[in-house]
């Protein structure tokens, strides 16, 4: 065993983040539970991953031979978790209809066909370890070009999904589902990256030993960047956001409104009177129950507590207000969290996911935005000075 190299290092740590972001997705509670079962999946097939580099690394074979390439085929899971679980977001029907199960078993054979070689006496696997290691190497090798092969193909079909929910977040913002599509972007191309390196290094020369460490640490500084991005939303349910509503989707009968051929707002129905009958509902729906509060709160969502139409909602307040969703929603969560940065006792991190914000960062970016000055800066300036 020799945890003291770096990529073993390196592997504790983004093994101990993965565990850490399982929990959270494992108890916290979710709007969509297929969602979260596709996620748990996904960091599941990326726990596998992980273990199974730092299996290698670590050099864990003679202490724990029985562990030996018994979780490689988990890893086939993340291919197919990730495009589902990004159709799902994006509204999709479940995907466990028409034999979508299907696309999982790959991985389920890789273990079957590997099972006698879990099942050979300790002896027998250190043996085979040990002593037919070109064997074992070119299995292996050729079990993680079919991974690799694999996932590349599933975040190729994934990336147009990833565009489409992006285009629908365009008229029905949510803070959280922006969160998501940061966090699956990030996930796409860092796996794409992580792939192509591994791939490219042999062809520059890199040698075994050197592309080994170099894989290792490649894959766990993006296991790492990817896990800590999403556990520092201390208030970021990655399961749980609801997928975005189309934009000509009706709330009201009286509101109905297909946009589908025309321009946004040229051909729309809403009056002045309505306008103003409306945005007076939304101020007072603001003020009676600080639905800004709400971290998932979307433009669908609440055109739906008015009994409006996302379209005409989002017409009303760039026409009336000249603001759009996101900056209406923003406003009046740092207007709450300057009223709370008048209290010396509360911490900034406290407020910031007190007053509907995601992270730390969306909120300095907003505050800063509407006030001129960071959240730590407005404070100073309201403090009364210490005797």
């Amino acid at each position: 065993m020799n945890l003291a190299t770096v990529p073993s290092t390196l592997g504790i740590i983004a093994l101990a983040f993965l565990v850490l972001l399982l929990g959270k997705v494992s108890i916290q509670p979710a709007i969509d539970q297929l969602a979260r079962r596709l996620l748990l999946l996904l960091l599941a097939g990326m726990l596998a991953m992980a273990f199974c580099l730092f299996y290698l690394y670590a050099s864990l074979n003679q202490a724990w031979p029985r562990l030996g390439s018994i979780e490689i085929g988990l890893a086939w899971w993340i291919g197919p978790s990730l495009y589902f679980y990004i159709r799902r977001l994006n509204g999709s029907a479940e995907p466990f209809r028409r034999r979508w199960y299907l696309h999982w078993v790959p991985a389920i054979v890789i273990e079957l066909l590997l099972l006698p070689f879990f099942l050979r006496h300790i002896p027998g696997q250190t043996d085979l370890l040990g002593n037919d290691l070109r064997i074992t190497r070119r299995m292996i090798g050729y079990v993680w070009m079919g991974f690799h092969l694999q996932l590349t193909v599933y975040i190729l079909f994934a990336l147009p999904q990833l565009r489409a929910y992006r285009r629908r977040l365009t008229d029905n913002y949510s803070d959280l589902s922006v969160l998501n599509l940061r966090w699956l972007t990030f996930c796409c191309g860092g796996f794409l990256g992580v792939i192509l390196a591994e791939r490219l290094l042999p062809v520059i020369g890199v040698t075994s030993t050197s592309l080994s460490q170099t894989a290792g640490i490649t894959v766990y500084l993006f296991v790492i960047a990817l896990m800590s991005g999403a556990l520092g939303h201390s208030r970021l349910a990655l399961a749980s956001a609801t997928r975005p509503q189309p934009a000509h989707a009706a709330q009201g009968p009286a509101t109905e409104l297909d946009d589908r051929h025309a321009g946004k707002y040229s051909r729309s129905r809403l009056r002045d009177d309505s306008a103003r009958y409306y945005l007076g509902k939304l101020n007072a729906l603001m003020a009676t129950e600080r639905v800004f509060l709400e971290s998932d709160l979307s433009l669908g969502s609440l055109a739906a507590r008015i009994k409006l139409s996302p379209h005409h909602l989002s017409q009303i307040l760039n026409e009336t207000l000249h603001k759009s969703f996101y900056d209406y929603i923003n406003e009046q969560r740092v207007d709450h969290a300057r009223r709370l940065l008048q209290e010396p006792q509360a911490s900034i991190t406290d407020i910031a996911f007190d007053s509907g914000f995601n992270s730390k960062n969306s909120f300095y970016n907003a505050f800063k935005r509407h006030c001129g000055v960071s959240p730590s800066e407005f404070r100073r300036q309201v403090s009364p000075p210490r005797p």
